[in-house]
């Protein structure tokens, strides 16, 4: 999703709101709204109201809370990037799958990726500039592991890169292939399986081998 530099949404700054929405993406109360976005009370509350009504967020699980909808999301990953051809994004495409083979091939990780599908602009067949590339990957636990929990704390404890929580450990074979797989190419979203709801256009990208998807060699339990 691509929005211009300097526009608003609900009348605060798009850049403001994709900042929050990034911070606060599991869930958030008015006060955080207050306190972030510098608003009053009254402010607070004609914003909710708005991005209720426009269908970016819905009340949460509990009194007073409010969780993102898949076009909250969508905002969330929007960037201020200028369009690039159509023949620069299939460069990058190109350049992705490569990244995700090798990611498949390296018996090191915890996961593979099983399947990428792209929407938006990229895989719009009329659109001939790209706003950026937004795609969901598919993630699977490689072969044998049986208890991805337990690998996961495992390779965290094996890698170079510490974890910043007890949560990141838990997740830390996804976010090192999406890492991987990413790497700093701004032009490239990648998005939660939800975003896909709001979709008009969508473009398998890729279907793993599961012949070419190398078998797990690092330790299943942590040290």
């Amino acid at each position: 999703m691509r929005l211009e530099r300097g526009s608003f949404v609900c009348g605060v700054p798009v850049r403001a709101l994709r900042d929050f929405i990034r911070r606060f993406r599991h869930g958030f109360v008015r006060s955080h709204v207050m306190a972030r976005l510098g608003l009053n009370e009254n402010e607070a509350i004609v914003l909710l109201q708005k991005l209720m009504d426009e269908g970016y967020i819905e009340p949460g699980e509990d009194p007073g809370d409010y969780a993102l909808l898949p076009l909250g999301n969508a905002l969330g990953h929007a960037k201020f990037l200028k369009p690039i051809s159509r023949f620069r994004a299939e460069e990058i495409v190109r350049q992705l799958v490569e990244r995700i083979e090798a990611v498949n091939a390296n018996a090191e990780l915890t996961y593979f990726v099983s399947e990428v599908i792209a929407f938006g602009s990229y895989a719009d067949p009329e659109a001939r500039d790209v706003a950026d590339i937004d795609i969901v990957m598919d993630l699977s636990p490689r072969p044998p592991i049986s208890n991805v929990t337990q690998a996961n704390l495992a390779r965290s404890k094996q890698s170079d890169r510490s974890p910043r929580s007890f949560l990141d450990e838990l997740f830390f074979g996804k976010y090192e292939v999406i890492r991987l797989v990413k790497t700093r190419v701004a032009y490239i979203s990648v998005h939660e399986a939800e975003d896909l709801e709001l979709a008009k256009f969508t473009k398998a990208l890729f279907q793993a081998d599961l012949g070419k998807v190398a078998s797990f060699v690092g330790p299943l339990k942590p040290n």
